[in-house]
């Protein structure tokens, strides 16, 4: 039984579209569905995300949100599936070459995503 409820709460889990461990996705979304929210995959890209297995190919997740798309309104909470393919992908998205993984986030999930 979850100590914490996640009722009517939705998730963000952002990985890269490969090389997430998959445990570091999977355990944590089975932990928040068991609470009662709502998990999301969001990527960098549509589509498919591939999960490993240490070195050995995992399986592969639907994209619900992507980083151009997801907007901050839209969740609770965001669970970031440490892997250092993500930190790659998403400095990709940024202006700055060198930047702290707090400002990554901010960019990634800024409000307006440069639409105003």
């Amino acid at each position: 039984m979850p100590f914490t409820s996640l009722q009517g709460k939705t998730v963000a889990f952002l990985v890269a579209p490969e090389g997430v461990e998959q445990v570091e996705l999977t355990n944590p979304w089975t932990a928040v569905l068991e609470a009662g929210g709502k998990p999301r995959l969001v990527s960098t890209r549509p589509g498919r995300v591939h999960g490993y297995n240490h070195l050995d190919r995992g399986d592969s997740f639907a994209v619900d949100d992507t980083l151009d798309s997801a907007r901050v309104a839209d969740y609770d909470a965001l669970e970031e599936a440490a892997d250092e393919l993500l930190a790659r992908e998403a400095l990709q998205h940024l202006d700055e070459p060198t930047v702290t993984m707090t400002e990554v986030l901010a960019d990634i999930f800024k409000e307006d995503h440069d639409a105003a």
